[in-house]
């Protein structure tokens, strides 16, 4: 047996953490920068008592809340000529996941000469270390506020790319419930099965291992148990430290390899079309478990206790059918959209969807090779 496991940040998971949080940070910094991007600004009460907790202990402390939307390869340039500009010495992430990836490039860049469309079109054989990172998530992060990965918008394309190094593996995450946002029911029903989807999808990567398997079947088991409570009470914060806690395994188990496809094909089509991440990642999974029905029988088995379906092992395929039932029924009562033509998709728009989406290389961690057609097949039969 053969395993390779890295796990380099640092994890403090507790409640008013924020008190102490100069006592946590001071190793590697003094004069942090804050990033924090407008569409995450949902919670700028959790920003301000950061930004104060952080000035309170003498250190210094700037904000840079101008980054708009989902920031594309010309804004994060703009960022990391202000953080270099700043004297900045340690990058703080503050928000969900956009916020994060957006630090872990801007943490990459500022030590080094190339600007963030380079990472894309020719990225280089070696790259000095990044600057350092922390991640304070206030809402599931789906795993990426431990990962060594980043996705990038190219600014005159319009596509979206996954640049991946151990580099920008953050040096602590911190999870402090004072700091969390408020959630509505749709916000607890996307983000709690989209969050599902993409644990389900790495634990189905044939890149995992025995350690990585673990992780993931305990973030599952934790993330079913409390979905559909979270979603009746999305107020309530011992629903959503579950779901963060969740994401933390979850992350873990992705140190070292992004998801497969429904984590591509949701990326290509958040920038495409009018459906976002995510609301794309549950809509598209029972398609892609469908698809890889097959491939993923034996593990599959594993999920039944967890789902309570009873199981022969004679018959792996027929636990597998009533697996992908039991998550279009759970999906269902979440209020997930079931078809892709509810988002005004139509087959027209299939073969250019199918195209960007072969084009992430983060599809080699599905179970099986696939080929343009076939994700085209794919995309069709969710419209």
């Amino acid at each position: 047996m053969g395993i390779e496991f890295i796990s380099p940040t640092n994890i403090v998971f507790k409640k008013g953490v924020l008190n102490n949080i100069h006592d946590i940070v001071s190793a590697y910094g003094s004069r942090f920068l804050i990033v924090n991007i407008q569409k995450d600004n949902e919670n700028p009460e959790g920003l301000e008592k950061l930004r104060r907790a952080l000035l309170r202990n003498g250190s210094g402390c700037i904000v840079y809340d101008e980054l708009i939307g989902q920031p594309d390869t010309e804004q994060i340039d703009s960022a990391v000529y202000f953080a270099k500009k700043s004297h900045s010495d340690c990058i703080i992430a503050y928000g969900g996941m956009d916020s994060i990836n957006t630090a872990k490039a801007i943490s990459l860049l500022v030590n080094n000469p190339q600007f963030s469309a380079d990472l894309i079109s020719n990225a280089p054989d070696h790259l000095s270390p990044a600057m350092s990172l922390i991640t304070v998530p206030y809402e599931p992060a789906f795993g990426e506020e431990l990962s060594g990965f980043f996705t990038l918008l190219h600014a005159t394309e319009g596509t979206r790319h996954c640049f991946q190094s151990s580099n920008v593996v953050p040096r602590e995450c911190i999870v402090d419930s004072e700091l969390f946002r408020e959630f509505n029911q749709d916000d607890a029903g996307k983000y709690s099965s989209a969050l599902f989807t993409i644990i389900l999808e790495k634990y189905f990567s044939p890149q995992s291992n025995i350690i990585c398997d673990t992780l993931l079947l305990k973030s599952i088991k934790i993330i079913h148990d409390n979905m559909k409570p979270f979603f009746q009470n999305p107020g309530n914060i011992d629903f959503l430290e579950q779901m963060l806690l969740g994401s933390i395994f979850g992350g873990l188990a992705m140190m070292n390899y992004p998801s497969g496809l429904t984590w591509a094909a949701s990326q290509v089509l958040s920038i495409k079309t009018k459906i976002s991440f995510h609301h794309s990642l549950p809509l598209l999974l029972p398609y892609v478990l469908d698809f890889f029905i097959t491939e993923n029988a034996e593990k599959m088995m594993n999920l039944s206790s967890i789902f309570s379906i009873e199981y022969s092992e004679k018959n792996k395929m027929e636990c597998a059918v009533k697996s992908i039932d039991y998550i279009k029924a759970l999906f269902s009562a979440l209020n997930i959209p079931e078809k892709l033509s509810e988002f005004y998709i139509t087959n027209q728009d299939t073969n250019d969807l199918a195209k960007d989406i072969a084009d992430f290389k983060q599809i080699q961690y599905s179970p099986k090779r696939l080929f343009k057609d076939e994700i085209e097949a794919l995309i069709l039969s969710a419209i």
